[in-house]
């Protein structure tokens, strides 16, 4: 009973890949702890299960990880002093990219508020504005009721075309306003909308490497299975390294088809 209620973490792979991906970009000692562990719960998992071959498979992969010179000098404490290859170099520039585009997407929201304020601000002096119309206006009237009816008609007409030409002024500067708030929008906008596209594409590239990893695995297991039952210690050995293998070369290239769309995504929107 206990087998059936045996399980994986959850998002095992999902997890795997991120860690993965992660640890090519930046090795941290975090991050192969993280990967460490989930090679052993899928070692633990696979043995448990009686399936020796997937146990195998991750059993390479974390001794792959554990006797790599760098990731040994992250957890020994040491400092990594290399030069970095072009292929690091590359996905620094591809994360600095990104990078400065989230940057560009708050520096546009904090203009946005900034206009806000401004207005705001503008605001509150035509209040006052108001107030001092308002006051001049109650001394004007005392004037007026000592001018003549034609002085009293001229005066209340300039005062008529001053306040017209208020509202076009008014009217002008919030038509500007609305103009470059919305162009903000719009750049905003497309922020989001290059975001939502890659976490779409990156979705729909891991369920299709699943699938194929999936197939791989099919297609290996009779053979596996058949040379099991014959005791075939050799040939088993050479299946599960060509398994590996091909499951290797294939999460690479969902890799690199990965980068390249999301590269063409960020093209897409830097104009914006």
């Amino acid at each position: 009973m206990w087998k059936k209620d045996l399980k994986l973490p959850e998002n095992f792979q999902d997890n795997i890949i991120k860690y993965e991906i992660s640890l090519k970009k930046e090795i941290k000692k975090e991050t192969i702890v993280n990967l460490i562990t989930l090679y052993s719960k899928g070692m633990d998992y696979y043995n448990l299960i009686g399936n020796y071959e997937f146990e195998e498979y991750y059993r390479d992969k974390s001794n792959k990880l554990l006797f790599n010179p760098k990731i040994l000098q992250i957890l020994e404490g040491k400092k990594i002093i290399e030069k970095k290859d072009d292929n690091i170099i590359l996905n620094d520039l591809k994360f600095n990219k990104f990078h400065k585009q989230r940057k560009i997407e708050l520096e546009l929201k904090k203009t946005l508020l900034e206009i806000v304020e401004i207005k705001l601000k503008e605001f509150d002096l035509n209040f006052e504005k108001i107030d001092k119309a308002i006051a001049d206006s109650i001394i004007e009237q005392k004037t007026l009721f000592e001018l003549n009816k034609r002085e009293k008609v001229i005066i209340k007409k300039k005062k008529e075309n001053e306040k017209k030409d208020n509202k076009i002024k008014d009217k002008k500067e919030s038509h500007h306003f609305r103009s470059n708030t919305c162009l903000r929008g719009d750049i905003i906008n497309s922020q989001n909308l290059m975001l939502t596209e890659i976490e779409k594409f990156v979705e729909k590239n891991m369920n299709e490497m699943y699938k194929s990893i999936d197939e791989i695995k099919i297609s290996y297991e009779n053979e596996i299975k058949e040379a099991m039952e014959k005791n075939q210690t050799k040939k088993i050995g050479i299946l599960k390294r060509d398994l590996q293998g091909e499951i290797e070369s294939l999460t690479l290239q969902f890799e690199e088809q990965r980068d390249k769309v999301i590269d063409n995504i960020m093209q897409k929107y830097s104009k914006y």
